[in-house]
């Protein structure tokens, strides 16, 4: 929020506890980590109320600016200006009251965040663990309350894909957005939720280091910050947000399609075969026509007939496919196009068949992609520094920040390859060193 006094707003918070609604604008976003939300849908301007840190203290990096929100007929979308700069560690976390008489009143990633004292409590907690330099690890989290003291997890998984939320945070961007499915939430045009956001960090003993409307409780202020406490904070209010009236007049389109659950042989080495392939829609996609095996056409090297089409139990924009017989590594690319598949809207729009966007195409190569062969050298130099110091990657008395990474690629391995790592130091400088 705005910055007033600690002590007047925390009078404001105590005597309001919830914001009043703002007036905003229905809107689809695309989320690719860059800022196309509308002026209409800001939330909140939370710029620069927390401490100055780094790069010469003149960056905050505990600090959201400016927090959007809004909703189209299927999701309701995040977003909030928040640089990744410095700090590692750090955690991204989202609170979402639907109106209910419960609610939890405990934080879902064991924080020292508390909701005791608010009359709307949330229902639904999100939770991203964001890439930072030399840490490519990123977990994003979609809880909600289980009416027993704890927390259920609803959507959860690593990166981008694997957790249902499309959360683009890539390392090194200013904006992280993402977007929640309305019936995942449980709500619909008109019903009433409250919003909170704040920054954190990895340990128990961490709080809100910055939060949007809780200005009155974060820890990290202009003139300093506190780290860590024993005791819970207890979040003081959130903002009030009502689910817009959005006609959908959009036609779904096939975003991807990919090979999935490859055959795993009996000696536990995976075989570049399967008979699996996932494809995800733009938006979530009607189960009748969906689930219709004819609306699908395999293209390839070699014909295979749809046998089953299956949508998802988590993601309903996501179908699974089944093929009568097994594809394989090939240097010719596959291809599903759909057609009859139609969306949730009251008058349902059918995918376009014009041959481009019902049209999704994938490969399958005897190969390892180049970018897992970093993932891989991040895993070894973290064991590597654990099995020499210690290192944990939590709370440690050493810690290090990559800076350059150079990879000369000389030959691929294929599926069933070992491959081992070696690490050492090659030079020792007086800032950095070499591995």
């Amino acid at each position: 929020m705005k910055h007033l006094s600690r002590l007047g707003l925390l009078a404001v918070c105590l005597a309001l506890a919830v914001a009043p609604a703002f007036a905003g604008v229905p809107q689809t976003i695309v989320i690719d980590g860059t800022n196309d939300f509308n002026a209409a849908n800001l939330l909140d301007d939370d710029t620069g109320d927390t401490q100055a840190t780094c790069d010469g203290n003149t960056t905050r990096p505990m600090d959201y600016g400016k927090v959007y929100l809004t909703n189209d007929a299927n999701y309701l979308y995040f977003g909030m200006e928040y640089a990744r700069r410095c700090y590692g560690q750090i955690n991204l976390g989202l609170a979402i009251d639907v109106n209910t008489a419960g609610g939890g009143i405990t934080d879902a990633f064991g924080r020292k965040i508390g909701w005791a004292n608010v009359p709307f409590k949330p229902d639904f907690q999100v939770y991203d663990v964001i890439p930072y330099p030399g840490n490519t690890y990123n977990y994003e989290v979609l809880y909600h309350d289980n009416g027993a003291g704890g927390w259920t997890v609803v959507h959860g998984g690593s990166g981008l894909a694997g957790s249902g939320l499309g959360i683009a945070d890539a390392d090194g961007g200013n904006f992280v957005e993402g977007r929640i499915l309305l019936s995942d939430l449980g709500v619909t045009t008109g019903s009433t939720i409250h919003y909170e956001c704040w920054v954190t960090q990895d340990s128990p003993t961490k709080g809100p280091l910055d939060a949007a409307f809780g200005d009155a409780v974060q820890m990290s202020r202009f003139t300093g910050t506190t780290y860590d406490t024993a005791a819970v904070v207890q979040m003081p209010g959130m903002f009030t947000y009502v689910i817009q009236s959005a006609i959908d007049n959009t036609p779904p389109t096939l975003s991807s399609a990919n090979a999935v659950d490859f055959f795993v042989q009996a000696n536990k080495t995976i075989q570049p075969l399967t008979t699996k392939i996932d494809v995800a829609f733009s938006e979530p996609v009607d189960p009748v026509s969906a689930q219709v095996a004819g609306n699908y056409t395999f293209a390839g090297p070699s014909p295979r007939t749809v046998s089953t089409a299956t949508i998802d139990g988590s993601s309903p924009n996501v179908v699974h496919l089944l093929l009568g017989t097994a594809i394989g590594a090939n240097a010719a690319f596959y291809s599903i196009t759909a057609t009859g598949v139609k969306d949730l809207a009251p008058s349902p729009n059918t995918i376009v068949a014009n041959g481009t966007t019902n049209v999704a195409s994938f490969f399958i190569q005897n190969v390892v992609f180049n970018a897992h062969y970093l993932a891989w050298c991040d895993i070894a130099c973290s064991g590597w520094m654990h099995a020499a110091i210690g290192w944990t990657g939590v709370d440690d008395a050493v810690d290090w920040m990559l800076v350059k990474v150079k990879m000369e690629w000389q030959g691929s391995a294929t599926y069933g390859d070992t491959v081992d790592i070696d690490c050492g130091v090659a030079r020792w400088g007086t800032s950095s060193f070499d591995i």
